[in-house]
């Protein structure tokens, strides 16, 4: 009896051994870039975000190619979950060409967000500044995305800490970071009644911040905005300043994004001085391999972004010059 309830136990561990043996080796596979933190093993909701054409400033050149049948990008498509484009693409996209967007992203269930300076400027300051867009910007561009046939899941607001804040360059409004919540609120609305279930979060650059309360000034945007709008913000992406030392003001960011709740996103892109797809590719994956050896936390989103000229081309996903073929580096280190 007692040799049977031996070999029995030894056998239950060995299957415990195995099947924990299996679930490491599932882990590495889904987010292997985190393996070597000690931290979970998860994998991060993925946003894309290629660059399109502005004011004379090209993007990349086959942007429309992704939305269409058999186009050649089936991992990196399965690891997308949302795509974000920002106001002046949906301003400037045909019809057509949008539709046909829309229409792509809902049959491979991918969500659409849009990047939105969610202030408003005013007589006094404010025009020309990012972060900033016109009165009632948010029904208009909603009810364009809803005459189309689509839905505006995330809301990623651009930069208004910063731009509201911080900034100090022409027309600048150096408000209190109670006003920018109050300034937010109403846009924040707007979105809300055509789209209830719409998801608001922030993208700020906190290595951008040049002063010594930077964390407390993020810490009572959180507040100022919760208050004014009445939820909390869904997430909040850093816009990483990789020049720069990154681990210090990110373990900061992450703690405080913790204690409230709310997800934190890194904006994987290059750094800033590049001319070529060979360095905006190489400069973003010595990035990713950064933020992979900082021991850091594993972020809750990745956002493959660029709003440069390069990579030119987004597709297909097996060039390692491509922005689709990040996406899988990411995952895939290679």
């Amino acid at each position: 009896m007692v040799t049977d309830l031996g070999l029995s136990m030894a056998s239950h561990a060995e299957l415990r051994r195995r099947v924990l043996v299996c679930a490491v080796a599932l882990g590495l596979a889904a987010g292997g870039a985190w393996a070597a933190d000690k931290s979970p093993v998860a994998t991060p909701q993925v946003w894309l975000s290629p660059a399109f054409a502005f004011n004379g400033h090209p993007g990349s050149v086959d942007n429309l190619e992704l939305f269409k049948d058999g186009s050649p990008w089936a991992q990196a498509r399965a690891r997308v979950q949302v795509f974000k484009i920002a106001v002046h693409t949906l301003n400037q996209l045909p019809d057509a060409d949008f539709a046909a967007m829309l229409k792509y992203l809902d049959q491979n269930h991918i969500a659409l967000a849009v990047e939105y300076g969610m202030l408003t400027q005013s007589d006094s300051c404010g025009t020309g500044v990012e972060g900033f867009k016109p009165l009632n910007m948010p029904a208009h561009i909603s009810e364009r995305v809803k005459k189309l046939g689509g839905r505006i899941r995330y809301i990623a607001m651009d930069e208004p800490l910063f731009f509201g804040h911080f900034f100090s360059g022409h027309d600048a409004c150096h408000w209190g970071i109670a006003d920018i919540a109050r300034n937010a609120a109403p846009n924040v609305k707007q979105f809300r009644e055509q789209f209830p279930d719409i998801e608001i979060g922030d993208t700020e650059p906190v290595n951008n911040m040049k002063d010594g309360d930077w964390l407390d000034a993020v810490r009572e945007w959180l507040e100022d905005y919760r208050r004014e709008t009445g939820t909390p913000l869904a997430f909040f992406h850093d816009d990483m300043i990789w020049r720069e030392p990154i681990a210090a003001r990110t373990r900061q960011l992450t703690q405080l994004l913790d204690s409230q709740g709310i997800k934190f996103g890194v904006i994987i892109n290059s750094r800033g001085d590049v001319d070529s797809d060979q360095e905006w590719l190489a400069s973003a994956k010595r990035n990713i391999d950064e933020y992979r050896a900082s021991a850091l936390k594993a972020p809750d989103q990745i956002i493959v972004q660029s709003w440069k000229p390069f990579p030119t081309h987004v597709l297909p996903e097996s060039d390692p010059l491509t922005l689709t073929h990040l996406v899988n580096y990411y995952f895939d280190g290679r």
